[in-house]
C-alpha cells in the first residue's frame, strides 16, 4: 500500500476519518506523516491540552456525543492542515516513501514502545518529509487505556531521556516551543470553546408544502436533523399524509408538526422566531404566518432551485415563483452553491441571499474501495423522472440508446428513479436494468453497483445526485457552467459537459470508457473529493444565519454612528437625513460638530430638537478628526460603533 496507518487499540474513529487523513497527502505531496485532531493526544487535543490549570495533559473524553462532537471540532474553522514537528503516535497516517528512505521505528534506544514516534518523527523531517495534522478529523483517543496512567508516566520519562540521547536538548526546547506556543492548533481550540458555550437558540421551523420525497425534500430533512444534533432548535411542519415517511428519513420524531391543509399551518408555526419557506408555494404561507405571529418572527426561504425554470414563462405558476424571492421585505435567502447565489442576486436585486456549504449524508454513503475496479461491461447509470421535463428524461434515454447501440457488450444500462409504467414512452435499450422507486440506501446501492452516472439536465441548481454518485465510487457525467461546478472539476473527480450537445457527451463517454487508468483516477479523486462534504457545516453555517437574523430582528445590538462634522451644512443635512430613515431600530447618532460656522450649527441644533436619537456634542474650537471619533465613542455605551464621513 502506499499509505500506512498506525492506530491504538483504545481509539474510535469517527465518520470519514481515514479519507480525512489521505486527502493531505493528495493536497500536500510533500507530506510525509498525518494525524488527527483527539480528546487526548497532547498538542494535537481539542479544545484543552492541559487540565486548566495545571501541566498535566487534557485526558477527559468529549462533551458531546462522539459523532456530533467530531463533525463540529471539524466545523468551527475551514481546514487549515497545519505543520507540526511532532505528530502524536496514537493514530498515525505514513506514506510508504518514508519507510523506505529512514526505515522503521528505533527498536534499540526505544524498545519499551514509548516515545519511538518522535523521534520517528524528527528523522522524516531531516529527511525532507512534511508533518502535518488533519485538522477536520478527529479519533477519540482513551489514552491511558494502553499502559495504565502509572506505567505511562514511567515509559514517557524513559523516553524523553532517549530522545534527549539521541537528539540533544536544544531541539527539544525548540520543538517544545512551537508546539506550546507557537501552535496553529490554537485557534481551532479557542473557534470550539467559543461554539461550546452555552447560548439561547431560536426556536427554526422549515415548511415543507409537499408529501413527494424528492432531493429536495430530503436535503431539508436531513440539515433539520443535523442543525438539531448541533444543538439547534428545529422542527419541520409536513402534510400529515407524508409524516410517516418524513418521519423514516429524518428520525426527528415529534419535531415533526403534521397538518391537514395549507390552511393550519400560520397557527401552527405562529409561535415560533424563524420561519423557513422550502418551495415557492410555501413562501405565502410563511407570508401568512409572520402576520399571524404576535412577536418579531424572521422569515427566510431555504432556496433549493430557481424554480421560475420549472414553468412556461409568463403563466400563473411561473409569476408565483417569480414573486416568491421577493414577497416578504427582509427576508432571509439561503442557497448552497455559487450558481444559485449569484443567479438569484441578478434576478432579485436587493435580495440578501447566503451561501451555505453543499451537503449531505456521509453515513449512508460509506464508499468501498472495490468499486475502483472498472467492471466489464462497464456499468452505465442514470435517474429518470418523465414527470420532470426540466430533468430531461428524453434526451438520458435517447443518450443511453445511442451509448447502448455503440458500444453493444461493452456497456450494462441501470436506471432508477420512476416506476415502470413511466418508462414506457422512453423507449430504454433492451437489456436496461431498471431499479425503481429507490430511496436512499437503494440510491446508494445503485449507484455503487456502477461505474458511471450520468446527469443530462441542462443546468443543476446543486446536483445532489451527482454529489452522491461521487462518494459512492461512480464517474459523475454533470451539466457544465452550474450549482456541479462548486465540486466537480472537469477530467479530475467528474466530467463536466455541456449536455445541449448530445454528441460531445457521447463522445466524453467514450473516451473515459476506453481508458481504464483514468476512470480509476477520476473515481479516486471523487471519493477524496465527496468525503470534504457533509450535513454538519451546512447545519452549522445555516444556524449561524437564522441566529444572526434572530438577534436583529429580536435583540438587535446598540449602534453609535459616530459622525465628526465641520461646515458644508447642506452635505451634513442630506447625510443625517438618509441615516435617521434607516429601518434598523437601536441606534443613536452622536455628531460631534467641530466649531462650525453658525448656519451648520444652527441646523444641527434644529435636528436634534426634531429626532431623539440624534445627539450633538459641540467643540468650542476645530479639533482633530480623531479626536472627534474618540470623543463620539465616548459619549454613548453601545455595544457597536460607526464612523461615518458627513459627505455620505
Amino acid at each position: 500500500s502506499k499509505v500506512v496507518v498506525l492506530l491504538n487499540s483504545d481509539c474510535i474513529v469517527t465518520l470519514g476519518w481515514l479519507w480525512r487523513l489521505l486527502r493531505v497527502f493528495e493536497l500536500y505531496p510533500k507530506t510525509g506523516i498525518v494525524g488527527p485532531l483527539s480528546n487526548a493526544a497532547s498538542y494535537q487535543s481539542v479544545p484543552e491540552v492541559f487540565e486548566p490549570g495545571t501541566t498535566e495533559w487534557n485526558l477527559n473524553p468529549p462533551s458531546l456525543r462522539l459523532d456530533r462532537w467530531a463533525e463540529l471540532a471539524a466545523s468551527v474553522l475551514p481546514p487549515r492542515y497545519p505543520r507540526l514537528p511532532n505528530i502524536n503516535g496514537f493514530c498515525m497516517a505514513i506514506r510508504r516513501e518514508v519507510l523506505e528512505k529512514i526505515g522503521l521505528f528505533d527498536e534499540k534506544n526505544f524498545p519499551e514502545g514509548y516515545g519511538e514516534e518522535n523521534d520517528f518523527c524528527l528523522r522524516a523531517a531531516d529527511a525532507g518529509f512534511e508533518l502535518r495534522v488533519a485538522d477536520d478529523c478527529f479519533v477519540f483517543h482513551a489514552k491511558s487505556a494502553s499502559f495504565g496512567n502509572e506505567e505511562r508516566k514511567r515509559l514517557a520519562e524513559r523516553g524523553q531521556a532517549a530522545y534527549l540521547r539521541k537528539h540533544g536538548r536544544a531541539r527539544l526546547k525548540r520543538n517544545t516551543r512551537i508546539l506550546q506556543q507557537l501552535n496553529p492548533l490554537d485557534a481551532r481550540r479557542w473557534a470550539l470553546k467559543k461554539a461550546l458555550k452555552k447560548r439561547p437558540r431560536p426556536k427554526v421551523c422549515y415548511v415543507l408544502p409537499v408529501t413527494a420525497i424528492s432531493g429536495g425534500v430530503i436535503s431539508v430533512l436531513q440539515l433539520a436533523r443535523h442543525m438539531n444534533m448541533l444543538g439547534g432548535n428545529v422542527w419541520v411542519a409536513v402534510p400529515r399524509n407524508g409524516l410517516e415517511q418524513a418521519g423514516r428519513i429524518s428520525r426527528l420524531g415529534k419535531r415533526l408538526l403534521p397538518f391537514d391543509s395549507h390552511g393550519d399551518v400560520p397557527a401552527l408555526c405562529s409561535g415560533f422566531d424563524v420561519v423557513v419557506a422550502t418551495h415557492n408555494s410555501s413562501v405565502e404561507l410563511v407570508a401568512a404566518t409572520v402576520e399571524k405571529a404576535n412577536h418579531p418572527l424572521v422569515p427566510a426561504y431555504f432556496v433549493q432551485d430557481y424554480e421560475p425554470w420549472f414553468y412556461k414563462p409568463g403563466g400563473p405558476k411561473w409569476e408565483r415563483a417569480s414573486e416568491s424571492y421577493r414577497l416578504l421585505p427582509g427576508m432571509v435567502l439561503m442557497a448552497k452553491t455559487t450558481f444559485l447565489v449569484d443567479l438569484l442576486r441578478q434576478r432579485v436585486p436587493g435580495a440578501r441571499v447566503h451561501r451555505l456549504p453543499p451537503g449531505f449524508d456521509l453515513s449512508i454513503y460509506r464508499p468501498s474501495l472495490r468499486n475502483l475496479k472498472n467492471h466489464r461491461p462497464v456499468r452505465v447509470c442514470a435517474m429518470l423522472r418523465p414527470v420532470s421535463p426540466h430533468r430531461a428524461p428524453r434526451q438520458t434515454a435517447a443518450l443511453l440508446r445511442k451509448l447502448a447501440e455503440r458500444l453493444a457488450g461493452e456497456v450494462e444500462i441501470h436506471t432508477f428513479g420512476c416506476d415502470e409504467r413511466e418508462l414506457v414512452e422512453l423507449e430504454l435499450p433492451p437489456g436496461t436494468v431498471h431499479h425503481g422507486i429507490v430511496d436512499q440506501r437503494g440510491t446508494f446501492r445503485v449507484l455503487e453497483y456502477c461505474d458511471v452516472f450520468v446527469d443530462l439536465s441542462p443546468y443543476q441548481a446543486f446536483g445532489r445526485t451527482g454529489l452522491e454518485a461521487m462518494a459512492a465510487g461512480c464517474v459523475a457525467v454533470l451539466p457544465e457552467g452550474s450549482g456541479p461546478s462548486d465540486y466537480a472539476i472537469d477530467g479530475v473527480n467528474a466530467l463536466l459537459v455541456d449536455t445541449s450537445d448530445s454528441h460531445q457527451v457521447l463522445e466524453r463517454i467514450e473516451q473515459l470508457l476506453a481508458d481504464p487508468a483514468a476512470m480509476t483516477r477520476i473515481k479516486q479523486s471523487a471519493l477524496v473529493t465527496a468525503s470534504g462534504f457533509n450535513c454538519i457545516d451546512e447545519a452549522q453555517a445555516t444556524l449561524s444565519v437564522l441566529e444572526a437574523y434572530f438577534r436583529l430582528r429580536c435583540d438587535p445590538p446598540r449602534v453609535n454612528i459616530v459622525i465628526p462634522v465641520r461646515d458644508r451644512p447642506e452635505l451634513t443635512k442630506r447625510c443625517l437625513e438618509t441615516v435617521l430613515c434607516t429601518e434598523y431600530g437601536n441606534f443613536v447618532v452622536t455628531v460631534i460638530d467641530n466649531a462650525s460656522g453658525e448656519e451648520t450649527a444652527g441646523m444641527l441644533r434644529s435636528m436634534a430638537a426634531a429626532h431623539e436619537k440624534l445627539r450633538v456634542v459641540r467643540n468650542e474650537r476645530n479639533e482633530s478628526f480623531a479626536r472627534a471619533c474618540n470623543q463620539g465613542a465616548g459619549a454613548c455605551e453601545s455595544e457597536l460603533l460607526l464612523f461615518l464621513n458627513n459627505d455620505t
